[in-house]
């Protein structure tokens, strides 16, 4: 755990320094994989302690498969976001570069998209888990809402950057899909349990 720990300690020093990147982009996809790693870890305890039908079990596995591959999703676009931020900002000229630009929109609108669908996926346990790993799902659940709700602004004020109006346009149709989807799932989610994610996921698509 100590040479974990150092790893991540030394991510953080990276992102707390001068450096363009790693930034905003890289750690909310990470903060989301971290979310999925905790919903994970609920459907692991849950299937281990389920006594119900095969069917519910099976439903479980997927949950689990399907976050674990949000979650590796979630690390790729962290990797990618640097990248994008690091091209972002490496020319001298003060013009922005369009094409780079756009990797810098649809990187963060990708990992708000993975985290909205991670949230969709737990409403297949939410009513199976048991009160000893709810903390952890409930937790899980939180930090990807949040990295949902941040990954959209990153891509809400990179969109005001975006010149060619039908680009933009696009772009503002997949952030409100995005935006639609994590306010039905939202509402789903505390409808099936005791969760209250005191809803700013209401806002209405622009």
């Amino acid at each position: 755990m100590v040479e974990e720990t150092q790893e991540i300690g030394a991510f953080f020093d990276r992102v707390a320094s001068n450096r363009v990147a790693p930034a905003s982009g890289s750690v909310v996809a990470l903060a989301g994989a971290g979310g999925a790693a905790l919903v994970e870890k609920a459907a692991i305890h849950t299937l281990e302690n389920r006594l119900g039908a095969d069917s519910e079990k099976e439903m479980i596995r997927d949950v689990r498969q399907s976050v674990r591959n949000h979650r590796s999703i979630l690390l790729s676009l962290a990797a990618s976001d640097a990248e994008a931020v690091d091209a972002l900002f490496a020319g001298a000229s003060d013009e922005t570069d369009q094409t780079v630009l756009e990797r810098a929109t649809g990187i963060p609108l990708s990992i708000a998209d993975s985290c909205s669908s991670i949230l969709e996926d737990s409403l297949g346990i939410i009513t199976a888990v048991d009160g000893a790993v709810a903390p952890d799902l409930y937790s899980g659940l939180w930090i990807v809402y949040s990295a949902t709700l941040a990954a959209v602004r990153t891509v809400e004020t990179n969109l005001e950057l975006i010149e060619d109006s039908s680009l933009r346009s696009q772009f503002e149709a997949r952030k409100n899909t995005v935006l639609q989807d994590l306010a039905t799932n939202v509402g789903e989610l505390e409808a099936d349990s005791s969760i209250d994610f005191e809803v700013s996921a209401d806002r209405s698509p622009e």
